[in-house]
C-alpha cells in the first residue's frame, strides 16, 4: 500500500488566472461556483484537480498526483495566489526517490541517443531534466564527459545559482546559463536539449524558419522561433535570459549559427523533438539543394501540428530508449 502525505499550504499573492489553469491541465468547468474538474487529457500521470470556488474566487485546490513529478510542476505552477487558497496536495512519499532514479537513468539514455545519432561535437552540447523533489534544481552531465559512456551516477545535480549539490563535477557555464533560464521562464518545462547537429547548426546559418515540408517537419509549424543574435559562447545569465524570451513558450529555437535547442514538458519529448528537428533540418536542406520543394499548406501544417503533441513525442523517444537499452547492457543494467 503507498503512503502518503498530506500537505496543507497556503497561499499569498497573485491568483493565476483560469486560463493557466486551462492551457496547463485543460478545463472542464461549468463557471457557476460549482465544483471544477481539471485534467490533462491523455497524460496519466497528471491528477485530477478538483477545485472549488465561491463566484469569482478559488477557494481550496484538493489535487492527489500519480507521482512526486506531476505534484512538483503543479506546485510550480500555482506557486502564486490572491486572497487566500488552500491547496491540498497529496503526494506518494516513496515516489521522489523511484522519479528521481528514472530521471537520471533517462537522461544518461538520452546523452547515448546523441551519441548514437552523431550529435556530440567534443565538449559541445548538454541535456537537462529537473528534480522531482527539489524543481528549482536540474540534472546534467558533467562538463567534458563523451556521451556515449555516462551512466545515471555521472549526473550532477545543479541549483538556481549554478551550484553542483549533489554528484560531482564541473558544469558547463554555457549549458547552466542557457537551461537555467529556460527552466525558470518555463515551470511546466521538465526537459531541455541543445547540442551542435551537423544539420542544425548548418540551417542555423541561414536566415529562415523551418519550411513545413514534410508530415515530421510539421510538429514545428508555429511552434518555433529564430534567436537571431549570436555573440559567441553563452557566459551570462543575460544572454540566457534573452534565449529564454525567444524561445517563449514554442518546444524549439534555431540558434542563429550555432544550432538549435527544444524544450519541452517532460526530458523524453525535448530529447524527441530535438532529433526530430534535426532530421528535418537535413530533409530541407536536402530538398533545397534538390530544386524547388512544395510546401504544405497553413491550415494543413497548423493540423498535423496538433497531432505531434508531448504525448507521441514521448512514444517517439521510447523507441529510441528500446533501441539504446537493447544495444548497450552496461546502461540496461542501471535500470531503476
Amino acid at each position: 500500500m503507498v503512503t502518503s502525505a498530506k500537505q496543507h499550504l497556503v497561499f499569498f499573492g497573485k491568483l493565476p488566472s483560469h486560463n493557466v489553469f486551462r492551457r496547463t491541465w485543460g478545463d472542464k468547468s461549468d463557471h457557476f461556483g460549482n465544483p471544477t474538474v481539471l485534467t490533462r487529457p491523455g497524460a496519466a500521470r497528471y491528477p485530477s484537480v478538483v477545485v472549488t470556488r465561491s463566484p469569482g474566487k478559488i477557494k481550496r485546490i484538493t489535487c492527489t498526483f500519480a507521482d512526486a513529478a506531476a505534484a512538483s510542476a503543479f506546485l510550480l505552477n500555482t506557486r502564486s495566489m490572491e486572497n487566500t487558497v488552500t491547496l491540498d496536495v497529496n503526494v506518494p512519499l516513496s515516489d521522489f526517490a523511484h522519479d528521481r532514479a528514472v530521471a537520471k537513468h533517462r537522461l544518461a539514455a538520452s546523452y547515448r541517443i546523441f551519441a548514437r545519432f552523431g550529435f556530440d561535437e567534443g565538449a559541445a552540447g548538454h541535456i537537462t531534466v529537473r528534480d522531482p523533489e527539489h524543481p528549482n534544481t536540474f540534472w546534467v552531465a558533467p562538463f567534458g564527459r563523451y556521451f556515449g559512456s555516462l551512466l545515471p551516477d555521472d549526473m550532477v545535480r545543479v541549483d538556481e545559482d549554478g551550484n553542483v549539490v549533489e554528484g560531482s563535477g564541473q558544469v558547463n557555464k554555457a549549458a547552466f546559463w542557457i537551461h537555467a533560464a529556460i527552466h525558470q521562464a518555463r515551470p511546466e518545462v521538465n526537459g531541455a536539449a541543445h547540442a551542435h547537429g551537423l544539420h542544425g547548426k548548418t540551417f542555423a546559418s541561414l536566415n529562415r524558419l523551418l519550411a513545413p515540408l514534410t508530415q515530421d517537419s510539421c510538429a514545428f509549424y508555429g511552434r518555433h522561433s529564430r534567436f537571431d543574435e549570436f555573440g559567441g559562447v553563452v557566459l551570462d545569465r543575460d544572454y540566457g535570459d534573452r534565449i529564454a524570451k525567444c524561445l517563449g513558450t514554442g518546444r524549439a529555437l534555431i540558434l542563429a549559427n550555432h544550432g538549435h535547442l527544444t524544450a519541452a514538458d517532460s526530458l523524453e519529448a525535448a530529447v524527441w523533438w530535438f532529433v526530430s528537428m534535426e532530421r528535418s533540418f537535413q530533409s530541407e536542406l536536402m530538398a533545397r539543394a534538390a530544386g524547388e520543394p512544395c510546401e504544405i499548406p497553413a491550415v494543413t501544417a497548423e493540423l498535423t501540428a496538433g497531432q505531434h503533441t508531448v504525448e507521441y513525442a514521448e512514444l517517439c523517444f521510447s523507441a529510441l530508449y528500446e533501441r539504446i537499452i537493447a544495444e548497450q547492457p552496461d546502461l540496461a543494467a542501471t535500470a531503476p
